[in-house]
Parts: structure tokens; C-alpha cells; sequence
């Protein structure tokens, strides 16, 4: 047997005209890949089992939530708003601050974000001073 052959567990295809029977898979060959298949699925079914658990579940929002919304091309948050709906399927409507204009954002699109301080008054900072 070819080094091709005893890899692949058959003679390959070439120009040289052969009988179909040649092309088939050796039967210890076709048995060694079954068991390869059925070990790499329990391996993979054991990994997906034990990240099950590892998914973190973010919190629902609640309108008037204040958010960071991440930009769909750079993918940094740069941009803040406000949440303005909730909808089925942790989809939101997100008022943009500078722009005011609503956006359709999934939950993982969201940051919570703390309120905005209110600036104390002028006068508030004149007494403080004297």
C-alpha cells in the first residue's frame, strides 16, 4: 500500500482508468473513523455541558435605564442613550442622546451606564466658596 493509501484508508483518484471496488474505504479504516467520530462528539458534548453553566446572564433593563450603546462598525461604545421601550426577546428602543433618535439594540449591545450627575447650581457653588 501507498503512503497515500494507508493514510486516507483507499487508493486515490488519478487519470489512470481503475475498477469502482478500488475506491472504496478499507473496512479498519472506515471502523477507526466511526470510533474517532463517536470520541471527538462525546469530547464535544462534555465541553459544550460544562460552558452551559459559564454563560453570563445579563439583567433586564428597565425604561429610562441610562445605556452605553456599542457602535455597529467599530464596535467601541462610543455612544450613550436612554432606554425608551422594552420589546420581546431582550430587543430594546434606545433614544440616542446627541441625535435623539430611537435604535433597535439586543441585550448584548447594552451597557448600563450610571444616571448623569446633576451639576450643582451657580449660586450652590458661590455659597460653597464663601
Amino acid at each position: 500500500m501507498s503512503p497515500a493509501q494507508l493514510t486516507i484508508g483507499r487508493q486515490l483518484r488519478d487519470g489512470v482508468p481503475t475498477a469502482k471496488q478500488n475506491y472504496s474505504v478499507n473496512q479498519e479504516w472506515q471502523q477507526t473513523l466511526e470510533e474517532r467520530e463517536t470520541q471527538m462528539a462525546q469530547c464535544h458534548k462534555e465541553i459544550r455541558q460544562q460552558s452551559a453553566g459559564q454563560h453570563r446572564r445579563l439583567r433586564c433593563l428597565r425604561p429610562g435605564a441610562c445605556v452605553w450603546v456599542q457602535d455597529q462598525t467599530t464596535r467601541a461604545w462610543s455612544k450613550s442613550g436612554t432606554v425608551a421601550e422594552v420589546h420581546p426577546y431582550c430587543h430594546y428602543a434606545v433614544r440616542m442622546d446627541r441625535s435623539g433618535r430611537i435604535s433597535l439594540r439586543t441585550r448584548g449591545h447594552l451597557k448600563e451606564a450610571a444616571p448623569p450627575q446633576e451639576l450643582p447650581s451657580p449660586e450652590a457653588c458661590l455659597r460653597s466658596n464663601h
